[in-house]
Parts: C-alpha cells; sequence; structure tokens
C-alpha cells in the first residue's frame, strides 16, 4: 500500500469528519465543514514507492474524473426528469472503489488510503450534482426565452472555465451552495450567481440570484438595504446587502428571469 503524506496542520478532528462522511453520505447538513475539509485534503500527497508521487487532487482528476465524468455528463443531457440524476451519480459513486483499488491506492483495512476514498466520493458527489444543477438551469432559461450562451459540459476545457453562462453581456456561474459567498473580500468574478438559498422559518431552499450592483443597476436598480440577517423576511423583495468588505443584490430567481427578459427585450429594441 502507498505511504500518505497529509497537510502538516490537518487535524485528527478533520480525519474523523472526513472519515464519517464516508460512513455517512449525503447525510450531513455541515456542507461548509464539508468543503473546507475535503479542500484542504486537496494537497495530501499519495507516495507509491519507486513509482510516484500524487495528489488527492491529482489523482481524482486523472483516474475517477477522466473516467466517470464524461459518460455520466452525457447521460446527463439526456435525461427527461432532473431526478433521475440521482441513480447517474449512485452508479458512478459505486464504481470509484473498484478504480483506486485496480490502481493499487485503496484497501479497505488501510485507514489513510479511506481517506483518499472519502476524498474522492466528496467530490464525485460535489461535481456531479453541480453539472445537474447547470443542466437544470439551462433548460429552464431556454424554456423561459433567455437568450444565452452556456459552456459545454460535455467538453472537459469548458468544464473547466471560471464562468458557466453568459446573458446579454453579463457572466454568471451556477453554485449549489452559498460557499461562495466566504469569497466576498476576494475578487468574484461573475457579475451574477444562480444558487439556492436556504430559509430557516420555512426550512426550504429558494432560488435566488446574487448580482453585482453594476448589473442589477443596468437591468433594474430598486432594490431595499437589508442586514444579512433580515434576508428572510424579505423573499419577494430585491434587497442589497453588505457582505465583508463588498455588496450583492439578492433577488428572487423568478424576479430575475423577469427582468432579464425585460432587458434584452429593451436592448434589442437598440439594435
Amino acid at each position: 500500500m502507498p505511504e500518505i503524506i497529509f497537510p502538516r496542520d490537518f487535524t485528527e478532528a478533520e480525519r474523523v469528519f472526513a472519515l464519517d462522511y464516508l460512513e455517512n453520505i449525503g447525510a450531513t447538513a455541515d456542507w461548509p465543514r464539508l468543503i473546507r475539509t475535503f479542500n484542504r485534503l486537496r494537497e495530501a500527497v499519495v507516495v507509491v514507492p519507486g513509482q510516484s508521487r500524487r495528489t488527492f487532487a491529482s489523482i481524482y482528476t486523472h483516474l475517477i474524473d477522466a473516467h466517470l465524468m464524461p459518460p455520466f455528463v452525457e447521460a446527463l443531457y439526456k435525461l427527461n426528469e432532473p431526478g433521475e440524476a440521482v441513480k447517474l451519480w449512485a452508479s458512478g459513486a459505486r464504481q470509484i472503489a473498484t478504480l483506486l483499488r485496480k490502481a493499487q491506492l485503496y484497501a479497505p483495512g488501510h485507514p489513510a488510503t479511506r481517506l483518499l476514498l472519502a476524498y474522492c466520493l466528496y467530490w464525485w458527489e460535489a461535481t456531479a450534482k453541480g453539472y445537474t444543477f447547470e443542466v437544470e438551469i439551462f433548460r429552464d432559461l431556454e424554456c423561459a426565452g433567455i437568450n444565452f450562451v452556456a459552456h459545454d459540459i460535455r467538453q472537459q476545457a469548458q468544464r473547466l472555465t471560471v464562468y458557466d453562462l453568459q446573458i446579454s453581456r453579463f457572466l454568471g456561474d451556477i453554485k449549489t451552495s452559498t460557499y461562495f459567498l466566504t469569497l466576498i473580500n476576494k475578487a468574484l468574478i461573475c457579475d451574477f450567481y444562480i444558487t439556492r438559498l436556504w430559509f430557516s422559518e420555512t426550512r426550504s431552499r429558494t432560488l435566488v440570484v446574487f448580482l453585482k450592483a453594476l448589473m442589477w443597476d443596468e437591468i433594474d436598480g430598486d432594490t431595499l438595504l437589508v442586514a444579512w440577517q433580515e434576508l428572510e423576511a424579505h423573499p419577494a423583495q430585491p434587497v442589497r446587502v453588505t457582505l465583508g468588505s463588498g455588496e450583492l443584490i439578492v433577488a428572487d430567481y423568478e424576479l430575475w428571469k423577469d427582468k432579464m427578459r425585460v432587458y434584452q427585450t429593451r436592448q434589442e429594441g437598440k439594435l
């Protein structure tokens, strides 16, 4: 079995948490902690004596993603119902341990390699769910009559683009969670982000769009300034919130689509 070198400050608590994910895939509600933990494991190194040194991230990319993602994405585009994607994801997940075992990178009785398995299963789940959500949004925007250009996730190079779609001159990204908001003090590349926002009072997720102020000002302009903690009290009202040193507009997804249709019609009239 290979030797695995973990990041220097990777803690015992993080190790236990990652292994718990392996035993209870999809059950945890602490997604921010999952993301942080498995992001830290990207730089863990697998050393095969006399052969190679490869990071967890490299193994996932070249062994798991390269083999499983192309057929998953092709099948995803052919589905009639988004809910059927769960079966596709599960089918891929069942193959991961076999792929690692054949590459002599995993053995059930070798605790350190179980962390590699957990890492690969996490990123498979996160990536597969992310692409499923993207396809759902692309189809919905088409049905709504909004003109856009999307990256083609059937092509590996396009899966790595820094944005997922372009509407008019605006660049957008589609996120399965609001974790990207932790980067608010850094440069957010896109003009808008489509995601699901968890409302604790109704215990439900609602589709919303986070927009940079310049984009919202161009397509509409009217907002209500509220604190982040007050966001749930204004589900239908576009609001302007301050996060860290940055500011974003939060709009209901259906309202945003209406605004984009009006904007695009107005822009076409200027041609």
